[in-house]
């Protein structure tokens, strides 16, 4: 099965299957990594669902980026947003 690829404001997204656990794996690169060959090509992020790719290109760059520690504040995917130092779901 070939993966679909999506262009977003100049990135490149890779909708794909992660084969360890048979879900879906939306893979981010710039468009200077896309340029790259494939064996050296290394992916800005590795999303959940396309929503939390795009969020996380339209955050990139800016001065609140997706990042590990966040990235669950940014994706409406998940149903619920974190609160930061309360540590409780909402």
């Amino acid at each position: 099965m070939k993966n679909k690829v999506t262009t977003y404001k100049g990135f490149k997204i890779v909708e794909g299957v992660d084969y360890n656990v048979q879900l879906p794996v939306f893979t981010v690169y710039t468009a200077y990594q896309w340029k790259l060959p494939k064996p050296v090509r290394e992916y800005e992020w590795e999303a959940c669902s396309m929503k939390e790719a795009t969020d996380f290109i339209d955050c990139y760059g800016s001065g609140n980026p997706v990042t590990y520690n966040n990235f669950l504040d940014y994706s409406e995917e998940t149903g619920f947003r974190l609160i930061s130092g309360e540590g409780e779901n909402k």
